[in-house]
């Protein structure tokens, strides 16, 4: 009698451990909550695996973020304040470069507004984290990039001309390399605002219209 109640004892717990076993598989299967499940443009601090939304609003300041390359991540992306290197807020911001910077404070941002030029090297970081920007070119020469030259700068995907300037860039460190990527002059050979899918679409017409 004994040993039948401790075999369905044992036949229960087996049972019980399975569908424990199941169900955490299920959930690590299943990605968060309200995501889209696409592909985002390059923001800092992600790693593969999990989702979020397929738009650029999805990965700007504490939306969360994405790699482009890896698919997006699951985990939530800081964005750095430019003027104050502090966590940033998504409801304090300015315009700048036909995107948009944020900032930690309104304090951060007077400071921003004041004197841009003092941040502008920082500020082009952060439109590239958020996905704000594509790269056009080079950024120490403007030529057209070769994408196996590519390398991360401060938590940005960087790709260059030739190898001699991805090498320039990756002996460079702090300060130097930001400024040979996005200082001003850097940052206007390399980038331009993302377009939305509406802009483009004017332009073909516009185009077209002209050719026509």
């Amino acid at each position: 009698m004994r040993r039948h109640v401790l075999l369905g004892l044992v036949i229960a717990l087996a049972v019980v451990v399975g569908f424990a076993l199941a169900a955490e598989n299920s959930e690590e299967a299943t990605p968060p909550a309200g995501c889209g499940g696409g592909s985002c443009p390059a923001a800092a601090g992600c790693s593969s695996g999990g989702c979020c939304g397929a738009t650029a609003a999805a990965c700007s300041a504490e939306k969360g973020c994405c790699d482009e390359k890896e698919g997006c991540c699951a985990k939530k992306c800081v964005v750095i304040c430019p003027v104050s290197g502090d966590p940033a807020s998504e409801s304090i911001f300015v315009a700048y470069g036909g995107g948009k910077v944020f900032f930690r404070c309104g304090g951060c941002k007077a400071a921003f507004e004041k004197e841009p030029e003092k941040f502008t090297t920082k500020a082009n970081l952060q439109l590239v984290l958020t996905g704000q920007v594509v790269q056009k070119g080079c950024p120490l020469s403007g030529r057209k990039c070769n994408p196996e030259t590519e390398i991360s700068v401060s938590g940005a995907k960087v790709a260059f001309c030739c190898n001699g300037c991805q090498g320039k860039v990756a002996k460079a460190e702090g300060e130097k390399q930001l400024e040979l990527v996005f200082s001003a002059d850097a940052f206007k050979k390399a980038f331009e605002i993302k377009k939305e899918p509406a802009e483009e679409k004017k332009e073909e017409s516009s185009t077209e219209e002209k050719k026509s």
